[in-house]
């Protein structure tokens, strides 16, 4: 299944500790996001058991660039901040009990941070069970 998740890639950012408890800053985002999610899922979606996933998270260049560095830029990989880790790390927490029942039934991840024309998140979420056995030459 594919998705395409229109407006600009969100990091996680650090939960906030204080005395007798945690702060999660991004708890309503997350929310606004997975619903976002859901209003692209069809009616039959069963979460798997096992996830495949890929994720590419497009953004535009820099304002400040030329015409011609914005143009060559697109499709090239983005090699500064948000950390891409952070990236997959909102996505695997805000899709939980959405794409999949917990983050930990994915078993494999593949991503990447790209320039392009527009902005947003492709989200290609596979069953590894089929995967798996696909890939067997036994």
């Amino acid at each position: 299944m594919k998705l395409e998740v229109y407006g600009k890639p969100i990091a996680l950012a650090r939960h906030r500790h204080f005395k007798g408890g945690t702060f999660n800053p991004q708890a309503s985002l997350m929310k606004r996001y997975a619903w976002h999610v859901v209003s692209l899922l069809d009616d039959k979606y069963e979460p798997f058991s096992q996830i495949d996933l890929k994720l590419k998270y497009c953004f535009h260049p820099p304002k400040s660039w030329s015409a011609k560095k914005k143009k060559a830029a697109i499709g090239g990989p983005k090699a500064s901040k948000p950390d891409l880790s952070n990236l997959i790390k909102f996505t695997e927490d805000a899709l939980n009990g959405v794409l999949w029942e917990d983050d930990r039934l994915i078993i494999r991840i593949q991503a990447e941070k790209v320039y392009d024309e527009w902005e947003g998140t492709i989200i290609e979420v596979f069953n590894a069970s089929n995967h798996i056995e696909e890939g067997r030459t036994e």
